[in-house]
């Protein structure tokens, strides 16, 4: 701006001299004017141009003052609009920004809580789930415990009374007869396991095999099996009897005995043993039983050792068929018994389906020519039944043909009769 102002004076500066020198040209070609005019004019252009100077010199600087004191005052208030333009642009655009910051602050902080929320919702689930679960099992393994505590105070209770039961059982086994009767007894409840209510059919107790005779007493074993079931051609002797003597004193609780005085107990207990088999042997009875008896030993540890300390007593039983059997041993034996009592069984149904097949082949034989005469006579009355029906379809065209009154053209030929059917 000042370099503008600058320009202007100094232009109309230039303009007022070229005026003056325009003047002075102009009065030089009139002519009309002396030297000393012209002189006194030169000197009163000069005057005036440095009036006109001076004057400049004083109106310039006041207007070039004023001219930049009025620029500077439009650029400072155009500096400040614009300043102040800018500054509400900065801070509209600052709030804008500060508003766009906190609303994805806003929203993010609002998306984090809710995942967090989500986040401890499910461990709070799954909290709960396993405490839920971890009470269940405590609540269970405890029911369970209590029932096991329950189920080991009954067991000792049981142990107790079976510690008693034993004791009274030790009572019984030391009296040779009540011995006899617990051995009749184990007997028995195998008997009744493997065949049932069949008492008197399939197994007999206290059977009498053959009545005593004078002075010999009656062969009843302590119990029988009929192989061949109600026929009892076929029986099984089973004696129930057994002696501990010697037995006991070789395993008598805190007792220490010597070699001697072992011996002689094994020496007692295989007597013992010897007489029980030969007693066995006499219910083997040609024709009425098997060629075998069964020795009962109602204890698999005393069985034990007797096949382990006498082989040869169970050599010499087996020589006189008299088997020696412990609980353990008897259930195969009564299992293999069955099986022979239902192949017997099944052998005695063969006969009678023979029998009934034979019947069965007499009624087929007087079946076959009945049937081959109702053939012929099936044969006879369906031929008869195709005649009957030709008669019977010319019978009916005979009759279309009346009613129309076309009697000319009746054909007067007659049917032949059928056959006559013999029913005989």
């Amino acid at each position: 701006m000042d370099t503008v102002m600058l320009c202007v004076i100094l232009a109309v500066a230039c303009l007022s001299l070229l005026c003056a020198v325009i003047s002075l040209v102009v009065s030089l070609r009139k002519g009309n004017k002396d030297g000393g005019d012209l002189e006194k004019e030169i000197i009163s252009i000069k005057a005036e141009l440095k009036s006109n100077i001076d004057s400049l010199e004083k109106t310039v600087p006041l207007s070039i003052s004023a001219s930049l004191k009025d620029s500077a005052n439009l650029q400072a208030e155009a500096f400040n609009k614009a300043a102040r333009e800018q500054s509400e642009a900065d801070m509209a655009r600052l709030n804008n920004f500060q508003t766009s910051i906190n609303q994805r602050l806003d929203e993010g902080i609002k998306a984090l809580n809710q995942k967090v929320d989500a986040n401890l919702e499910a461990i709070n689930k799954k909290v709960d789930a396993s405490l839920s679960e971890g009470f269940k099992t405590t609540s269970e393994s405890m029911a369970s415990l209590q029932k096991e505590l329950g189920i080991l105070q009954a067991a000792q209770e049981h142990l107790g009374s079976l510690q008693n039961e034993i004791s009274s059982l030790t009572g019984i086994l030391s009296n040779n007869q009540q011995r006899g009767r617990y051995g009749e007894w184990q007997l028995e409840l195998l008997l009744q396991a493997m065949f049932g209510e069949s008492k008197g059919v399939l197994y007999d107790l206290q059977y009498t095999l053959v009545k005593g005779r004078g002075d010999e007493p009656s062969l009843k074993p302590d119990a029988v099996i009929f192989l061949d079931g109600e026929k009892r051609q076929r029986i099984v002797p089973i004696d129930s009897k057994f002696s501990l003597v010697g037995y006991e004193q070789l395993f008598e609780k805190g007792a220490t005995l010597s070699e001697e005085e072992e011996r002689n107990c094994k020496s007692t207990f295989r007597q013992a043993l010897r007489k029980r088999v030969d007693e066995t042997s006499k219910y083997i009875v040609a024709g009425k039983t098997v060629n075998t008896a069964i020795m009962f030993v109602p204890s698999d540890g005393i069985f034990a050792y007797i096949q382990t300390e006498f082989p040869e007593l169970v050599e010499s039983a087996r020589q006189k068929n008299v088997v020696m059997a412990s609980p353990t041993i008897l259930q195969p034996l009564l299992y293999s018994f069955r099986l022979m009592q239902i192949d017997s069984a099944k052998s005695e149904n063969l006969q009678k389906i023979d029998a009934a097949i034979t019947s069965l082949s007499a009624d087929f034989d007087r079946f076959k020519p009945r049937w081959e005469k109702l053939q012929k006579d099936i044969n006879s009355l369906t031929s008869s039944t195709e005649q009957f029906d030709k008669t019977v379809t010319k019978l009916g065209n005979k009759f279309a043909k009346i009613k129309k009154s076309d009697v000319a053209v009746i054909d007067s030929d007659e049917e032949p009769l059928p056959v006559e059917f013999s029913g005989e």
